[in-house]
């Protein structure tokens, strides 16, 4: 297996899979909220889309501020997996908002190819749609940690701020 991420999501709880999963599961091209099985769905007022570890601080960000907000993770982007998104969607009916959020520049990330594929879903839903990123950039990154950390921290605080 090869797993392009920061360590410490190999160590975090929230990221393990039962050994059922992997000998008998199959790959899920979009993941749930978490918390999903606790999560009060008709009380969810907007739902976060994103791709890889950016969920994992988007949801501790939402617990922590007990925002109505489901997080739902895309694992896979190519073929987009419209069906599995659709039906996520369907669980919480009173989401009016679905917002993308990626840790990339706006004009870079997944974004752009998956914005189209998102307005008709979110269309579909009768929410509207919304984007978070950070400012269009020639580089991915800053190149100071102490101005990342801030940027994501304002990032954060968006994806989960009351509407």
């Amino acid at each position: 297996m090869i797993c392009l991420t920061p360590k410490r999501y190999l160590r975090m709880a929230q990221s393990r899979s039962p050994i059922a999963a992997l000998s008998d599961g199959e790959f899920h091209a979009v993941l749930d909220d978490r918390a999903s099985a606790t999560l009060d769905a008709a009380g969810v007022t907007r739902v976060v889309l994103c791709s890889g570890k950016v969920g994992h601080e988007l949801m501790d960000r939402r617990d922590s501020e007990a925002a109505p907000v489901a997080v739902v993770r895309l694992e896979q982007l190519y073929p987009f997996p419209e069906p599995e998104l659709v039906a996520v969607l369907e669980r919480y009916p009173n989401a009016a908002q679905v917002w993308w959020v990626q840790e990339e520049p706006g004009n870079m990330g997944a974004w752009n190819y998956a914005r189209g594929k998102l307005l008709r879903i979110s269309g579909a839903h009768g929410a509207a749609l919304h984007h978070i990123a950070r400012h269009k950039s020639g580089s991915p990154a800053t190149g100071s940690h102490t101005v990342h950390e801030r940027e994501q921290d304002e990032l954060l605080a968006a994806a989960v701020a009351p509407s």
